[in-house]
């Protein structure tokens, strides 16, 4: 179970939030692929492209906004009996495209980061990200 002060302050800081998702996830991909170029290796159709063309090409915008709607109802839902089904999808669709969980638990800075430059300044992103990690841990 999530912590009720860190759900409580994830929770508001959504509604800080000033960017739309696509735009912020797309960032989050950037960021990522440019700090840590090895995590763009597991994404086949991302992979061998450079973060320019990728930024131009405006492909990230589309899959980044799926990423950022899934952060939204994990929040929304983490204190909810309907986490452990969104939890069961998201362990299944990255185990189906070989993403290691190791991979994905390495990205948190990253989040926590673009999260911020958004708006969503919280302190308790972090924490958040590993009550998350901890339950998809695959």
């Amino acid at each position: 179970m999530c912590d009720a002060k860190v759900l409580s302050d994830v929770r508001a800081d959504l509604g800080n939030c000033s960017g739309e998702f696509g735009v912020i996830g797309e960032a989050l991909f950037l960021r990522m692929f440019r700090e840590r170029p090895a995590v763009q290796d597991n994404f086949p159709k991302y992979k061998g492209q450079t973060v320019d063309k990728l930024k131009s090409s405006g492909l990230l915008s589309a899959h980044g906004k799926k990423v950022v709607e899934l952060l939204v109802k994990l929040v929304e839902n983490a204190d909810k009996p309907a986490l452990t089904q969104m939890v069961n999808d998201f362990i299944a669709l990255h185990k189906k495209y070989s993403i290691p969980y190791d991979i994905l638990k390495a990205t948190k800075s990253e989040v926590v980061a673009t999260l911020g430059e958004y708006g969503m300044k919280s302190g308790s992103w972090g924490p958040f990200l590993d009550f998350f990690f901890t339950a998809i841990a695959y």
